[in-house]
């Protein structure tokens, strides 16, 4: 047996009787890793879709089962290896440190991470299999593992509450069911201290991270049952932590972005009842929201809650993780029932950032922000992808604008800032401060702290609480600043470059641009006795004035650009000003494809057309539901064309990801009709849409195209943003930017 085991290891090859296979001996290449950009150029990956690649010529690498992958090759690359199997077989791939795997040519999700948990089923054909890794960070390793069980647990990455003492409510867990045979399971409930819960779809050979609901007990232990009808297909124990209800603690909620579960962590206040401020406090790379939470002292006068960005890297509050920010802020503000002028942001390194990006973004939701150790946006510390001056670049330099913190950077200037910094920070340079102090040097609310011979993290006194955040006087500037009520505020300074990220300040609310993904200026001031309101702006095409702040009769003008405009009335005390007539303000807003992430996101996969279409779409979708599941802690309904007819009542609302072609999938037509505005018929094709109450995006290629070029566009990654279309030829892989067929926003002239 130990001559066979070896011969499994040096050769990659496995035994029908052997446990695990260790991936020890295979092949590496270096590849060149890229920005932050929708557009790669890979010609790796480039050969292996044209069926070229030949690894003859990478480096040989082995390695002990004890000892990871290193090397150049390993810090970003490709690393190849086969399994031969005497019969087909379903494993567990265990994989860490790569951003993605082809299984026989399928895409699955990787551990970029390092995280440990992830479980893949993968499906072993008798014969040669082969497994091509994209690594990354400088360490790989990766093994087969028996799946006794087809349909279990991975007892990895539960999503977990607390136990608040004296609350009753039922609460949600989330566990990962790995689903390791070939059909799509429906069937499946999850059982835990007596009550049971329906698990949604979980595709054939993959996983999907489900909630269920238990009841709080005393001592917080339960066992988990997962049953498929009265078959018990496995069972794991869990323990849920017992909290004083002032003790820091964890709550989970079902998210909207796409029906998952997720978690908060609250450090609260010293005291009980309502009206106390809420302090929204950002947490690092890597960190977790509880230990951000735990990281400062509570307070008497209020509440320090801290979303997860989904994950501990999730995406650096950008994108989903902007989201997942506001999402608890609305949910928090609804539970402790909070004094509205008294909600404040903070956060550090990464969280830091995701200061800087939120408050710049929404200068009428926060009274003050305390940007602690943070950089600044993507172009400044982040490798932001830089364009050149032609048509593709500037359309994908607007796409991405919402990172951009420096233009708009006015918007500080309504509310104080703490900028707080170590200056011998060697993790997030000083500069990054020191940059922004100069750049808001024209703000007279801005406070500024750079700790001598202070790193990254640090404290500094006695006191509980971490100093490098939980920073007295950063408290004590929230504690003298209040927000003003909308009508309160008599002028306005507000910029905004995507209105399906942020187009409001106050009372004024921006419903279309003349240029999508440019910066639209609005400086306004109202006279509430006069009922005027006089507007400065540029690239608006269409805004919305709350009339709160005006008293008395008779009749509103509104000026606009040295000249009275006409108004019309719309509803809940707002007028709306049409500058443009063109201009489409009754739609929800798209602007980006992944505007499209949001509002219980679902994939549609077709049931039509060519064979081939229909494998590609099945597998594009469930490596897009692994990606949100690993990177954002998702859980994403995939269903069919047809299922989505006979359910319409139900997905009608929703957005949603078509995949395939007119030909194949049901839903396409009914999206895009006969004709693709500015959407070139040959490429590959990404597009997002608005429709009423909800966005839906299409991913297809043309029939003369390999679909697979589009599995590494990415949709997940912060910063890399994608416009409302993009095309890209099959060359797109080798040429970059000049692959590019053509790309914009539906509202471009």
């Amino acid at each position: 047996m130990k001559a066979v085991l070896g011969l499994c290891l040096v050769c990659a090859t496995s035994t029908v009787f052997a446990t695990d296979i260790p991936l020890l001996s295979g092949k590496a290449t270096p590849l060149r890793g890229g920005a932050r950009t929708p557009v790669r150029i890979d010609p790796i990956q480039a050969d292996f879709l044209e069926g070229k690649l030949d690894t003859s010529k990478w480096d040989d690498v082995s390695t002990t089962a004890d000892k990871p992958f290193s090397g150049r090759a390993f810090n970003s690359g490709y690393a190849y290896f086969e399994v031969n199997s005497s019969e087909d077989k379903s494993m567990f791939l265990e994989a860490k440190g790569h951003t993605m795997v082809y299984v026989n040519g399928a895409p699955r999700v990787g551990d970029i991470y390092s995280f440990g948990y992830v479980s893949l089923p993968v499906h072993l054909h008798k014969g040669k299999n082969t497994f091509l890794f994209n690594v990354a960070r400088g360490e790989f390793s990766g093994k087969l593992v028996d799946a006794p069980k087809p349909i279990s647990f991975n007892p990895g990455d539960q999503t977990t509450p607390d136990i608040i003492k004296g609350e009753k409510e039922k609460l949600w867990v989330a566990f990962i069911v790995r689903n390791a045979t070939e059909k799509d399971l429906d069937d499946l409930t999850i059982n835990a201290g007596g009550v049971t819960t329906k698990v949604p779809r979980v595709m054939g050979m993959s996983i999907r991270k489900v909630g269920f609901l238990v009841n709080p007990n005393k001592d917080g232990k339960y066992t988990v049952t997962l049953k498929q009808g009265r078959q018990t297909l496995d069972s794991l124990p869990l323990t849920l932590r017992i909290r004083d209800p002032h003790q820091s603690h964890k709550r989970t909620f079902v998210s909207k972005i796409d029906g998952s579960i997720q978690y908060y962590a609250v450090q609260p206040s010293t005291h009980d009842g309502a009206g106390q401020a809420l302090f929204l406090s950002l947490h690092g790379a890597s960190v977790e929201a509880m230990g951000q939470a735990d990281a400062y002292e509570p307070k008497s006068w209020g509440y320090i809650v801290c979303p997860t960005n989904r994950r501990p890297y999730g995406f650096d509050w950008e994108d989903i993780g902007r989201e997942d920010a506001l999402e608890v802020l609305e949910l928090a503000k609804k539970r402790y029932q909070t004094d509205p002028s008294k909600t404040y942001l903070t956060g550090h390194s990464m969280g830091g950032h995701g200061t800087y990006h939120l408050g710049v973004l929404y200068p009428d939701k926060f009274a003050a922000v305390a940007p602690c150790s943070g950089w600044v946006s993507f172009f400044s510390y982040a490798n932001g992808a830089t364009y050149p001056d032609t048509p593709v670049g500037n359309v994908l330099k607007r796409a991405s604008s919402a990172s951009d913190t420096l233009s708009m950077k006015t918007n500080f200037y309504s509310r104080p800032i703490f900028i707080m910094h170590g200056a011998a920070d060697d993790n997030v340079p000083v500069s990054e401060a020191r940059n922004m102090r100069k750049e808001l040097a024209d703000d007279p609310l801005v406070f500024w702290h750079e700790q001598p011979g202070a790193g990254h993290w640090y404290d500094t006194d006695e006191e509980p609480g971490a100093g490098c955040e939980d920073y007295a006087p950063i408290f004590d500037m929230f504690a003298r600043t209040r927000l003003p009520q909308v009508n309160e505020v008599r002028s306005i300074d507000f910029k905004t470059p995507n209105l399906a990220v942020s187009n409001k300040d106050f009372w004024l609310t921006i419903t279309a641009q003349d240029e999508a993904g440019s910066i639209s200026s609005v400086k306004a001031t109202v006279f509430p006795g006069l009922r005027k309101y006089v507007v400065t702006c540029s690239n608006v095409a269409a805004f919305k004035l709350d009339l709160s702040p005006l008293y008395g009769k008779g009749k509103i003008m509104v000026v606009v650009n040295d000249k009275e405009v006409s108004t019309t009335e719309a509803a809940d005390g707002e007028i709306e000003v049409d500058l443009d007539p063109k201009a489409n303000a009754d739609q929800t807003i798209c602007t980006g494809f992944k505007s499209v992430f949001n509002n219980h996101i679902t994939f549609v996969i077709p049931t039509g057309g060519s064979k081939a279409v229909q494998e590609w779409a099945r597998n594009k979708a469930r490596f897009d539901a692994e990606q949100l599941e690993y990177i954002g802690n998702g859980s994403v309904d995939v269903i069919t064309d047809t299922e989505y007819f006979k359910n319409e009542k139900v997905y009608g609302e929703r957005n949603l990801i078509v995949y395939g072609d007119e030909i194949g999938n049901g839903l396409y037509l009914m999206i895009h009709g006969s004709t693709r505005s500015g959407v070139s018929t040959q490429g590959i094709r990404f597009e997002a849409r608005a429709m009423k109450n909800r966005v839906v995006a299409s991913i297809t290629a043309s029939a003369n195209l390999d679909c697979r070029l589009a599995d590494r566009v990415p949709l997940f990654t912060a910063g890399a943003s994608i416009p409302d279309y993009l095309v890209l030829e099959n060359s797109y892989l080798r040429s970059g930017l000049s692959g590019v067929v053509t790309t914009g926003f539906q509202t471009d002239k």
